[in-house]
């Protein structure tokens, strides 16, 4: 009997270890923002004015909130935001008066926040001659309407390797979904996926959005990862008249996702 106990507990424990490492590589990835989301690993040297130019695609965002965050090593004062600036029309987000130091720049948005990790002084050496960032960094799914289906990346008795080398993916039934603004995260529409992970945002104008995913807690063990944001767009030129999406892990607050070309998802590979 306890020789089965034993070799139960063995099993229990080879088949968790693996979700234990990778949620706390998750866990630290999320908490580094000048790693996990960041586009330079070495500091860019500036002086105590610069300015910070945000594009999509080589299209200026006007609007967008970028912060200037401390750099302290992992300590308590890490991630504090000292000031913010809006971009103009240009996608320009100017700082001046800035006191030397290590920093992040970074866009202060929940669904998206790639960053740049910069050394502020009086007089530079090499002064980075533009200091850019990219946002939101990923490809919007394109749909003529704000409505379709979500598939979760379920959780099997496979074992954690398999269903990312080779992923299921189900319906999320029950989840609640929020269509948002995209760069001013202003809430469009609230909602909760119906049979078939099915949801519906009607009159949605053409535009940017994100949509929030927030599957019900009861729905933890069953899914890898189902939370997070969707970057969408709305126009009446795609050759997509709603969405059947299927989820799969990230970092960085922002779902992967992949759009399926078929309705039935349950057995769909990732590319």
């Amino acid at each position: 009997m306890e020789r089965v106990r034993a070799i139960g507990i063995r099993r229990i424990a080879s088949e968790m270890a693996p979700k234990i490492f990778f949620g706390f590589l998750f866990l630290l990835l999320a908490r580094l923002p000048g790693f996990a989301c960041s586009n330079a690993f070495t500091p860019l040297d500036v002086g105590q004015r610069f300015v910070v130019e945000v594009s999509d695609n080589g299209k200026p965002l006007s609007g967008l909130k970028i912060g200037l965050i401390t750099y302290a090593g992992l300590t308590a004062d890490e991630g504090k935001t000292v000031t913010t600036s809006a971009t103009d029309a240009h996608g320009h987000a100017t700082f001046q008066t800035v006191q030397p130091g290590m920093y992040y720049i970074a866009v202060k948005h929940p669904a998206a926040s790639p960053s740049l990790a910069i050394r502020v002084s009086q007089h530079p050496k090499k002064p980075a001659k533009k200091l850019t960032l990219e946002w939101p960094g990923m490809k919007f799914a394109q749909t003529r309407s704000a409505s379709g289906v979500l598939n979760g990346l379920a959780s099997t008795d496979r074992g954690f390797l398999k269903d990312l080398g080779e992923p299921i993916y189900r319906p999320l039934v029950g989840s609640k979904v929020t269509l948002l603004k995209a760069i001013s995260n202003e809430v469009v529409g609230e909602g909760v996926t119906r049979e078939q992970g099915k949801f519906d945002f009607r009159d949605v104008p053409p535009g940017s959005y994100f949509l929030q995913v927030e599957p019900p807690p009861e729905n933890n063990l069953r899914w890898m990862q189902a939370s997070g944001y969707i970057p969408i767009e709305v126009t009446p030129h795609s050759q997509v008249s709603s969405l059947n999406l299927a989820l799969t892990m990230a970092v960085c607050g922002s779902n992967a996702y992949e759009q399926l070309e078929r309705n039935d998802a349950t057995n769909a590979q990732a590319h």
